[in-house]
């Protein structure tokens, strides 16, 4: 790991907030975006008018709102114009971000098309101009690095990098870099240090337990943790993360995992006690135990949610007497041919 994370000040809890300034407790985990005037393709009709007339004065700072640019055709160019990018495009949004985080026209979310050409200056303009943040989703951007995350979280910070990050408004909730290949185990850095309550690395085939485990702070976060189809990972990284974050997990994934065994589902249903949902759907090992100790009939087979008696959490339903324990991991039931199922109904 970098030496920045030897000399970070130690948490402090009861001081660090969100950047909407709302307590853990009190956030929803939902994390649904707000809904855009005009359609999800309001950024497209911007894009295109930016790229041929070079503006963007015929849509407002309210109608650009949230920005999620996900449905930009960044193929669309001007080969006469070469100078109108993304980076330019995002900078002609972003306004300089109101000092009240309170203002209707605080940027909160920046979602960035897939196959985005991702700069240190793009970086730098969305972390200068967007400081109450919330949200940042960059999805199966090969161009992003740990050099542009450096870039976004050395900016929010100004010129003191060593400035205790649990006071600093800089803090990212979401942050989903789900298919970004080119990130190595140095990005890990920013995850233990900012504490982001959402994190999804799926879809990098390179990240490693090593990655993951100096990923995680040493206590009370993630919320949510998604790390589907990462091949190389293993038990280790559900022990670390059902001990580290046993406070806060709610929602685990990692799906279609040929290193993770049943004893990862045990060491989630130990450990983390506010889980709600847990998913190793499509890990051959669990599969494995699964058929071999098939449920018994008439079980149901959600996928891992609320697993336990309503009423209770994760600790007392392991420890209530007279009830047996259920089965954690429960694989979805087989499709019930349409006949047999118009029967069941009655039809």
């Amino acid at each position: 790991m970098p030496a920045t994370r030897r000399h970070r000040k130690p948490s402090k809890r009861t001081t660090r907030l969100p950047s909407s300034c709302k307590s853990k407790s009190r956030r929803s985990s939902s994390h649904k975006p707000r809904t855009q005037r005009g359609g999800n393709f309001l950024y497209d009709q911007a894009w295109r008018a930016f790229i041929d007339n070079g503006t963007i004065t015929d849509f407002t700072q309210s109608q650009l709102k949230n920005v999620n640019l996900y449905f930009v055709n960044t193929d669309y160019t001007n080969p006469n114009h070469p100078e109108r990018t993304l980076t330019s495009f995002v900078d002609a949004i972003l306004k300089p971000a109101p000092k009240d985080n309170m203002d209707p026209n605080t940027w909160r979310t920046m979602i960035l098309p897939r196959q985005a050409p991702i700069t240190d200056e793009l970086m730098a303009i969305i972390a200068d101009r967007s400081i109450y943040l919330d949200k940042l989703v960059i999805n199966y951007c090969p161009s992003l690095t740990d050099e542009h995350l450096r870039t976004f979280y050395q900016t929010r910070l100004g010129d003191n990098p060593d400035a205790d990050p649990y006071n600093d408004i800089g803090n990212v909730d979401i942050i989903d870099l789900k298919g970004c290949t080119s990130l190595t185990h140095n990005s890990a850095e920013f995850f233990y240090v900012y504490e982001p309550i959402v994190i999804n690395l799926s879809d990098i085939p390179t990240l490693t337990d090593e990655w993951v485990i100096n990923a995680l702070p040493e206590e009370g976060t993630p919320w949510d943790l998604i790390l589907n189809n990462a091949p190389l990972l293993t038990n280790a990284t559900v022990i670390a993360t059902a001990e580290k974050a046993h406070n806060m997990l709610k929602n685990f994934q990692i799906r279609n995992n040929p290193n993770v065994g049943y004893i990862a589902v045990e060491a989630i249903a130990q450990a983390a006690n506010r889980i709600v949902r847990a998913d190793f759907q499509g890990c051959a090992q669990i599969e494995a135990t699964l058929a071999a100790n098939p449920l018994p009939p008439g079980t149901p087979r959600p996928n891992i949610q609320n697993p336990f008696p309503l009423g209770t959490n994760m600790e007392q339903a392991h420890n209530l007497p007279g009830i047996p324990p259920r089965a954690l991991w429960e694989v979805p039931a087989p499709p019930i041919p349409a006949a047999q199922a118009r029967r069941r109904r009655g039809v």
